[in-house]
């Protein structure tokens, strides 16, 4: 299990740190493409840069893929990404969509 204290964006499982030991730099990121443009445009060198994944590392699945994660690392479903009457979408925990239906 992963510490909340590393990941504490629960959207954002990809978790980037550089720099030296008295300034640190961390950065969140949603996807892996996302995460491989920063690392692009600011020429971070792989090596003196630390990668996190919420979830285990993934893997591809295909040449022009989207990234996936492995079956075995796959997530429980804990949350539940809602829209009701034109607000905006948000993430609930599963355990209340559950009650909220068992009211009715």
């Amino acid at each position: 299990m992963i510490s909340t204290e590393l990941f504490q964006h629960q959207n954002h499982p990809y978790r980037l740190e550089f720099g030296e030991k008295k300034n640190i730099t961390v950065c969140y990121f949603s996807c892996q493409e996302h995460l491989d443009k920063y690392l692009e445009r600011y020429k971070l060198d792989k090596r003196t840069i630390k990668i996190d994944y919420r979830y285990g590392k993934p893997t591809e699945s295909g040449e022009n893929s989207r990234t996936t994660y492995r079956k075995d690392l796959e997530r429980p479903v804990t949350e539940v990404l809602v829209e009701v009457s034109g607000a905006p979408k948000s993430w609930i925990p599963l355990e209340l969509l559950v009650a909220l239906v068992n009211l009715n």
